[in-house]
């Protein structure tokens, strides 16, 4: 579905992502492991559009994507939930989730979408009026997931979503996480809950300062001891 092949690109001078290929296959969640700093956050960036791929391609559904401008990015089906949440702090919660339909044409199955998103997260039902910044962490959490979900997308791309939340809240977010994917939409996962993460994830690779260095059914990497011991202890 998607592929990545030989992609560098660069922050001003430095080298941020060096020589990356990977794929995501359709219906399946890939997670992105590594410390910070080691290229996870650029990889999607790279993907949005948000970074200017130097050197490679990136192809999704055989199109190429690599000159495509953001907007149309998301037009085609690959939609980014940031790190931090990013959202609306001043706008209600149904506003904010709003806002993330704005580049469908379907007007009409929009308010099925939006039933949709309600019945993964309940909680923002009950606070489809309440302004968005006075939500607890989690329940941003989840406006951040929704909101991206109101894009429909084709692949979902997940920068850091247990980042600062509460193990029971961690545990709820992964839940849903599971239930969107299978519910068709295909995950790439970025995450630094590396046990979490590869729990629920198909395919994981772990990258070190712009490379990956490591790669593999998600299953035999969590009890790859070499790996647990080189990686996920500091992870």
């Amino acid at each position: 579905m998607l592929k990545l092949t030989d992609v560098n690109a660069y922050y001003g001078y430095v080298h941020a992502l060096k020589g990356i290929t990977l794929s995501v296959p359709r219906g399946k969640i890939v997670t992105l492991l590594g410390a910070n700093g080691a290229g996870k956050t650029s990889i999607l960036k790279a993907i949005s559009g948000i970074l200017e791929v130097r050197d490679g391609h990136i192809t999704f559904e055989e199109a190429h994507l690599t000159s495509v401008r953001p907007e149309h990015i998301v037009a085609r089906g690959i939609v980014q939930s940031p790190e931090g949440r990013q959202i609306f702090p001043e706008l209600s919660v149904n506003e904010n989730l709003m806002i993330g339909a704005y580049t469908r044409t379907d007007k009409k199955d929009i308010k099925t979408t939006l039933e949709k998103v309600y019945g993964y997260f309940p909680r923002l039902k009950e606070r489809e009026k309440q302004t968005a910044g006075t939500l607890s962490g989690g329940e941003q959490q989840m406006l951040a997931i929704g909101r991206a979900l109101m894009a429909k997308p084709k692949l979902l791309l997940l920068d850091e979503p247990s980042l600062g939340l509460a193990p029971l809240i961690v545990k709820d977010i992964f839940h849903i996480i599971q239930e969107i994917n299978k519910s068709g939409t295909t995950i790439l996962l970025v995450e630094q809950n590396a046990y979490q993460a590869l729990a629920i994830a198909d395919y994981g690779y772990i990258l070190e300062t712009g490379k990956i260095v490591h790669r593999g059914p998600a299953n035999e990497l969590r009890n790859d001891e070499k790996v647990k011991q080189a990686y996920l202890g500091s992870l």
